[in-house]
């Protein structure tokens, strides 16, 4: 893709090819992008670095990967994934029935099938959240 021919361009194809390429199809889960390249230039000046790797343990420094290198760091951040979870966990019921969303049509992106008064706005996954709860606002 275009996208990543650009950033091996940026940052060589080896940086590219070990922790810039997806094993998923590009948008089908969230792509790291910055419009101003900022995060890009962090890394090409090596004043901050992507690791693609299994984490196995938190240490005192930092972490310890499965790979068996450690990744010495002041700051952490995850990308586990993106699970959604419909009303919190909380449990929905109706008539003292509860409530089945998987069951349920999920009508023009904020009103269930069978859930009287209930209205929930959710966001794209794949790009901005609020772009699809403003279009479902209005």
């Amino acid at each position: 893709p275009l996208y990543l021919r650009a950033l091996s361009m940026y940052l060589g194809k080896e940086e590219v090819e070990k922790n810039w390429t997806p094993r998923y199809n590009l948008w089908d889960q969230r792509v790291c992008a910055c419009p101003e390249a900022d995060f890009q230039k962090m890394i090409k000046n090596k004043k901050a670095k992507i690791v693609t790797d299994h984490i196995d343990k938190f240490t005192k420094t930092g972490i310890a990967l499965k790979s068996g290198d450690n990744l010495d760091a002041d700051v952490i951040i995850t990308a586990t994934g993106l699970k959604l979870v419909i009303a919190g966990k909380i449990q929905v019921s109706v008539d003292d029935q509860p409530v089945k969303f998987h069951e349920l049509f999920y009508y023009k992106g904020m009103m269930f099938s069978d859930l009287p008064n209930v209205f929930s706005a959710f966001g794209y996954t794949n790009a901005s959240w609020t772009l699809k709860v403003d279009i479902v606002a209005r």
